[in-house]
């Protein structure tokens, strides 16, 4: 995407490129993949949004939505 609102729009019009756009960023950063697979809500958010404190929003949503083993 040539900026990050060019970036935003496209997202915000199809969810697919959202999706798609959101899993490649994750597969880019092995950091990030690592923190992902050990449910580290701080580096998550940290790594992603730039801030610890989305941790807590991301770990919310995964208790929320994760499928009970």
């Amino acid at each position: 995407f040539p900026s990050a609102e060019a970036m935003f729009e496209a997202f915000r019009r199809n969810e697919y490129l959202h999706i798609v756009g959101l899993v490649n960023f994750w597969l880019s950063d092995p950091v990030l993949m690592a923190a992902i697979q050990r449910k580290d809500w701080r580096t998550i958010g940290r790594l992603y949004n730039g801030a610890e404190s989305a941790g807590a929003l991301y770990e919310d949503a995964y208790n929320r939505l994760a499928v009970p083993t």
